[in-house]
This record gives structure tokens, sequence and C-alpha cells, in this order.
């Protein structure tokens, strides 16, 4: 896999701070299982520190840095009433390292931890929330943590980079792809999003394009028929794209949410 901490002609700085939005935040510093300092935002809406309502882990996409996805994160504040943790990759934005598999989901781990040791949160409403790369994360984290979590986010995610791999480039069909293919081994990042799947037993909400142009919806699909636990829900946004849901989808996409998240313990009945 390709990792992109730095979209081509935009830099590698953080291009906007959580506070323009007027949203209260903390610097926080992790240091992963393998001593690799990370960096992330605790974000709280407004003035009030004090929410009672869930707070959503968020893992990003794989191109860029965290501060691209402010708006998402001001979006997703207002509409659920929520905290947000999210996450810098190692070797995106301020965290150090090397992107790589192994090292990401020691990152993951580290952020899950500290949101466990906070006092200033509801420990037992913690959402986790991953579209695209970010899906394959979530789906890792919770299948390791599924009594530490009361729900999942998954949004347009894949079954794997190897079965990804032909759908963005077809003339390797014959190389790589979801079932036993020669090449599949030469992928050192392969991110088995359909083992991950397969083993969550936490209710999952997929959240699924139909015209995504980067997963075709079949990988989504087919990682609900892979998933166990009878609470989870399938939502199906036909004119939705890979990265627009959120912004375009309006009240249906942010409704269908809240409600899982409700229906899942988050918010107080």
């Amino acid at each position: 896999m390709v990792y992109v901490p730095v979209i081509p002609g935009v830099g590698p700085e953080y291009l906007e701070l959580p506070d323009r939005y007027e949203m209260w935040y903390e610097d926080v510093k992790l240091v992963a299982e393998d001593g690799t300092k990370v960096h992330g935002w605790m974000i709280k809406p407004g003035k009030d520190l004090n929410c009672k309502g869930p707070t959503v882990l968020f893992f990003q996409e794989n191109a860029g840095n965290i501060s691209h996805r402010l708006q998402n994160v001001y979006r997703m504040i207002q509409k659920l009433h929520c905290n947000v943790f999210i996450l810098s990759y190692r070797g995106y934005g301020q965290s150090e390292g090397k992107p790589s598999e192994a090292g990401i989901k020691q990152d993951a781990q580290a952020a899950l931890d500290h949101l466990l040791e906070r006092s200033d949160i509801d420990t037992t409403k913690i959402a986790i929330f991953g579209r695209s790369l970010g899906g394959a994360v979530a789906a890792w984290l919770a299948s390791e943590n599924p009594t530490k979590i009361c729900c999942v986010l998954l949004e347009n995610t894949f079954l794997s980079i190897p079965a990804l791999a032909p759908c963005l480039l077809p003339l390797l069909g014959w190389a790589l792809g979801y079932k036993s293919r020669p090449l599949n081994w030469i992928i050192k990042s392969p991110w088995k999003g359909s083992e991950f799947v397969a083993n969550m037993l936490t209710p999952v909400l997929f959240l699924s394009a139909g015209k995504d142009e980067m997963i075709p919806q079949w990988h989504m699909r087919e990682l609900f028929k892979l998933h166990r636990s009878p609470r989870s829900k399938w939502m199906d946004f036909p004119n939705g794209k890979h990265m627009d849901m959120w912004l375009k989808e309006g009240e249906k996409y942010w409704t269908c949410i809240y409600d899982f998240l409700k229906t899942n313990g988050s918010y107080p009945n």
C-alpha cells in the first residue's frame, strides 16, 4: 500500500486548527507501544466541556492530515452532540515515524487506551468511526477491543488492499485479488478488513456510497455479509461518493448515525 501523508501541492503542515470553528481542543501526545510519538486532537463542542454524549474516535482516510478533516469534525460535533478524538497516524501531520500497518495499529490502540484513561468523558460511550483506510483501522481496533467500545461506524472501506488493487488497476487482476492470487504476498500493508470485520462482535453501522469512485460498493456489501452482530445496520446512499456523504447527504446521513448511536447506548434515554 502507498500511504499519502502529504497531498501533492498542499504541504505537510496543518492548514487550520479546531479553534477556527470555535471548538475547544487539546493537543494530545501519545507514545505507541514501539516508542513512536504520535499526535491527536481531543475536540469538544464549543464551551460544553462536559458533553454527556458519546466520544467518537475518528480514523481518517489515506491522503492528507487531520486538519483536512476539521470541517467534517465540526459538522459531526454539531449534529451528534459528541466529543471527537482524531488521530494523526505515524508519519502524518505532527506524528513521528513512518506509516505501516503494524505501526498504525499500535497508534490506534494508544489512542483508545488514552480515551479509556480520561476522566472528562464517559468511557462507556466510546464509538469508533473510520472512512476508507480509516475503516480498516477502526475494524481492526474493534476486533481487538470488543468490550471497550459501544459501536463502530464504517464508511466506504474495503475488503483488503489486495482486493482493492484490481479495482484501481484492472491489469493487475490476474496477480492480486480478494481470494488467493500469486502476488498478494508482495503487499506489505494488506489491511485485511474482511478478517477484522468477521472477528468483530460489536454493532456496526455500514455507511455505503452507491457512486463511490474509489472503492466499489460491493466491498462494503461483502463486509456487511461477513459481520456477525444482529444489531448491525446497513445504510445505502445511492448518490453518495467516496468522500462527500457527510456534506451532501444532509439530515439522512446524520440522523441515521445519531439513531444508531442512541440505539447502542450512547445518549441518555
